[in-house]
């Protein structure tokens, strides 16, 4: 199985393996469908009624029932391929501003400005970035949370997550983990 490509959603299970997406039930494990993936998925999510499989180059919607592709549409996952279910929108980067488009159609309705939130001269961290309701928070000098709901974005320069996993959003806070990042030492947080 493909990292990144496990999800589950309605009793049913659904995963990359080789050069297929795979469907099978929660309770049995018996195979439901089974399709071939355009390109290696870097990202797969189980929504509403469909499953998005993100590539490099590509993202597609495919029914969670039987497979069927619903749409697919040209977009740069950019960086490490991060892709995001909120609001009844899929949410990536696009560029330097991050992007929402419709589920129902792939079609791209919101454009996110991000310039405000970074401050030049650093690079991303070793994880990926998190969405919750309200934001995408990016691991660039800290934790940079850009308002995916039309607010302010803002900038944390302080709080760092360990490498692989990064910073948790959940429960309304924003959990830390130990880390051993030494990168920008001297505005840490410790």
């Amino acid at each position: 199985i493909q990292a990144f490509s496990l999800a589950a959603r309605d009793g049913k299970v659904f995963y990359q393996a080789d050069a297929k997406v795979f469907c099978v039930g929660l309770r049995d494990g018996k195979e439901l469908w089974q399709v071939p993936a355009k390109a290696g998925v870097s990202k797969l999510i189980a929504c509403e009624d469909r499953v998005l499989l993100g590539s490099r180059g590509t993202i597609q919607a495919v029914s969670a029932d039987k497979g069927k592709t619903l749409w697919t549409v040209k977009a740069s996952l950019a960086g490490r391929g991060e892709l995001f279910v909120t609001g009844g929108k899929a949410w990536h980067w696009e560029g330097h501003n991050i992007v929402g488009r419709d589920l129902q159609t792939g079609k791209l309705v919101e454009t996110v400005e991000t310039a405000d939130a970074f401050t030049e001269g650093h690079h991303l961290r070793c994880y990926a970035s998190k969405a919750t309701t309200k934001f995408m928070i990016t691991p660039y000098r800290g934790a940079e949370f850009i308002s995916l709901t039309g607010g302010a974005n803002t900038q944390n320069d302080w709080v760092r997550g360990p490498c692989t996993y990064g910073i948790i959003p959940g429960n309304g806070l924003l959990y830390a983990p130990p880390d051993p990042c030494f990168f920008f030492p001297r505005v840490k947080l410790t």
